[in-house]
């Protein structure tokens, strides 16, 4: 078994027995696995896509290549399917139950059996020839959340995973984030051989904004890699923050479990914060950046006295099941964040 199905058998145990805490965690670390193994799938899918248009191949050995292409695809989205499920199953089981996750789970570790055959067959195929310039291109950034008004630094590698130089490579950045530089040269990429380009995006907007680098040479190598980045502004993020609040309060009033002093201690404090995030969207709304920095940061300081007045009651006596607690932790984690975000986005 490799490491990702090891990862995948201990998700899904987790996901069973309602481990919430331990699943988020090992999304993270399928999230690190996934990008390990794309590394080397993308070199593999460049190599044949190379071989396939330039050299002479019998029928059964292109059906090979072109079957690999086909589904890595179909692994590539499933994986993208079982993180989303994965994480909206862990902030709220009702909304994405774990049955669903577990079936997202199943179906990866059909399609992997599948690449990991195919590979080899692929890797045979280009054995007994000479692979051309094989142009892999893969982005790296220091990660969201993106804002309004921000400069992204996005590093873009372009690798040459074939046996023959690329000659001539040229990058172009295709977007309506003011990608600078636009294009460029880098001259020739000996084989085996791989460069490292910043690319500057500027978010002028609050909206989904994508921006696709297409790299070529002289020869007909070519590569593309898309990104889509979700950007917000300082009122998109703030009423995120409030609708997490307000969930969380529903929540806390709805659980039978949680009564008396306790419910209304909670809920008092939870409704004071819910007050300095509407109020700085009333700012927001007025276009008083200041002001509605002001009434986040008191919402932010707020939201933390909520967290530590309900982690010491976790430590107590009046404590409430693991996967509701961490249920609740997490969402006025994520309500914190999103407020301090806000802070530094643009109206």
């Amino acid at each position: 078994m490799t490491e990702t199905d090891n990862i995948l058998t201990d998700f899904k145990e987790a996901i069973k027995a309602d481990d919430r805490e331990q699943t988020a965690n090992l999304l993270d670390e399928l999230d690190t696995a996934f990008e390990e193994a794309e590394l080397t799938e993308r070199q593999l899918s460049a190599q044949s896509r190379s071989v396939r248009r330039n050299r002479p191949l019998e029928p059964a050995q292109a059906e090979t290549l072109a079957t690999y292409d086909g589904t890595l695809s179909s692994v590539e989205l499933t994986r993208g399917a079982l993180l989303t499920a994965g994480s909206m199953y862990v902030a709220d089981p009702d909304e994405v139950p774990a049955t669903e996750v577990i079936k997202a789970i199943d179906q990866l570790r059909e399609f992997n059996g599948a690449l990991n055959e195919q590979s080899n067959d692929v890797e045979q195929v280009l054995t007994a020839m000479d692979v051309p310039a094989s142009l892999v291109v893969s982005t790296s950034t220091d990660g969201g959340p993106y804002l309004k008004g921000q400069k992204v630094t996005v590093s873009l590698t372009i690798e040459n995973a074939g046996n023959e130089p690329a000659t001539s490579v040229f990058v172009k950045a295709d977007s309506q984030a003011s990608p600078e530089p636009e294009q460029f040269d880098i001259g020739n990429l000996e084989a085996g051989n791989e460069i490292t380009e910043p690319v500057t995006i500027q978010f002028e907007k609050a909206q989904e904004t994508t921006v696709v680098f297409e790299v070529t040479d002289e020869d007909g190598a070519n590569a593309e890699e898309e990104l889509l980045f979700t950007v917000n502004d300082k009122k998109a993020l703030a009423e995120g923050a409030l609708e997490i609040v307000a969930t969380v309060r529903d929540q806390i009033r709805d659980d039978d479990s949680i009564t008396g002093g306790l419910e209304n201690s909670l809920v008092s404090q939870l409704e004071a914060s819910e007050n300095s995030l509407q109020r700085a969207l009333d700012e927001i709304k007025d276009k008083h950046s200041r002001q509605a920095n002001n009434a986040l940061n008191t919402a932010t300081q707020q939201l933390g006295a909520f967290l530590n007045n309900f982690e010491a009651r976790q430590n107590g006596r009046s404590s409430l099941k693991d996967s509701k607690a961490f249920s609740i932790t997490t969402r006025i984690e994520g309500a914190i964040e999103n407020a301090a975000n806000a802070k530094k986005a643009e109206i």
